[in-house]
């Protein structure tokens, strides 16, 4: 007696997605297992490196849609060259009319087109894909909106280490809000006249993340958030603002890009009236946090997170002087508040219990925001 379908999804969803070899033999066992093996299997197809797609072409047909239809994810390359008047064949072009439910896009290195005859090659997907992701991509802001015009559900779009392609037409804003931004790593000259180009369409996003790893540049965050402040409600600010956590083998990296982007004053936040969520990357109140917090006037604003993958240790965290500061400025940003009685504030990190017990470290370090009876939650990755 066979396993019922619902029974063997379910057993088969328990299996890692990046054990692929396992997969590939479940498809192998009977005809019931092929379906849902493939629908994992094929679920996110990563083409862009040229030994990936060679062993694709070989081995998947443009025609074979019981496997295409399984992709909700593709990563592939754009065009080597920035809008040739004959352009190459693509070589996936032939497999795209059969991706009519992909969700997810990500175009790894080339040139974003801009042509309205070449952006139509998406048309199967046109109305399913939901999220946008680029990387390493030379761009322009016209060609960007197109394309993002091009998807009327596209909700969330990813921009990381883009560079700036010349390009002449004049951009339009964005014809929709955007759910989420993601900014990573944009700090080249080439790279933040395009993000200034961009931000000054003044973008609609409910959720923005920007994050630069190990390198600190306040100049790319503010960039970013004087762009979207009008409307911005969640802000993840996963940055090192001061440096303190670099890690010493990118210092040539961080005086390059320091000397593009890391000038200007410390970041405020008093522009996004509209703002509820705040996530910063420390676990401590330094002076920038402190100035960050500071400036923050939106009276929706009802939770904030300190995040750190690694805690402070010792005096550093349990004796600074600016915990007393952070206390006042968190009960003043409660009284502020009018989402109700309650400022929600929670400390992230791996070895936070460490030196934060719950309601007993809100009742050390935050004394007065304790006593208004504000909640708050220390606890471990």
């Amino acid at each position: 007696m066979g396993l019922p379908p619902e029974l063997l999804d379910e057993i088969i969803s328990h299996i890692p997605p990046e054990d692929q070899k396992t997969l590939q033999n479940c498809s192998l066992v009977a005809k019931l297992w092929v379906y849902p093996s493939r629908r994992r299997i094929f679920k996110a197809v990563d083409v862009w490196r040229n030994s990936r797609l060679k062993s694709w072409l070989a081995s998947i047909s443009p025609t074979n849609v019981e496997v295409l239809q399984h992709v909700r994810s593709l990563t592939c390359s754009v065009a080597g060259v920035p809008d040739p008047p004959n352009p190459p064949p693509d070589l996936l072009r032939r497999y795209l009319p059969s991706f009519d439910r992909l969700e997810r896009l990500t175009f790894h290195s080339g040139f974003l087109p801009s042509h309205t005859r070449q952006i139509d090659t998406y048309s199967a997907f046109q109305h399913t894909l939901s999220h946008l992701s680029l990387h390493y991509c030379g761009v322009t802001v016209s060609a960007l909106v197109t394309l993002v015009d091009y998807f009327p559900n596209l909700a969330h779009l990813e921009l990381n280490n883009l560079y700036y392609s010349d390009g002449q037409s004049r951009a339009l804003p964005f014809s929709r809000p955007l759910q989420t931004l993601t900014v990573t790593d944009i700090y080249t000259h080439s790279g933040l006249i395009f993000l200034d180009q961009l931000m000054g369409l003044r973008p609609k996003c409910d959720e923005v993340t920007i994050s630069t790893d190990d390198i600190p540049c306040p100049s790319l965050a503010q960039r970013v958030i004087n762009g979207v402040e009008a409307s911005v409600k969640r802000l993840n600010l996963r940055s090192d603002l001061t440096g303190a956590f670099s890690v010493p083998e990118m210092a040539w990296w961080r005086t390059e890009c320091n000397s593009i982007a890391d000038v200007g004053d410390p970041l405020t936040l008093s522009g996004c009236r509209e703002l509820r969520e705040l996530e910063i990357y420390a676990l401590r109140p330094g002076n920038l946090e402190l100035i960050l917090i500071s400036s923050i006037t939106s009276p929706n604003i009802r939770r904030m997170t300190f995040t750190r993958p690694l805690a402070f240790k010792g005096q550093s965290v349990m004796d600074h002087p600016n915990w007393t500061r952070l206390d006042d400025l968190l009960c003043d940003l409660a009284d502020q508040s009018k989402c109700g009685p309650q400022l929600e504030v929670e400390f992230l990190a791996l070895d936070v219990q460490e030196w934060w017990s719950g309601e007993l470290g809100f009742k050390k370090y935050l004394p007065r925001f304790y006593e208004k009876g504000e909640t708050g939650v220390g606890r471990g990755k």
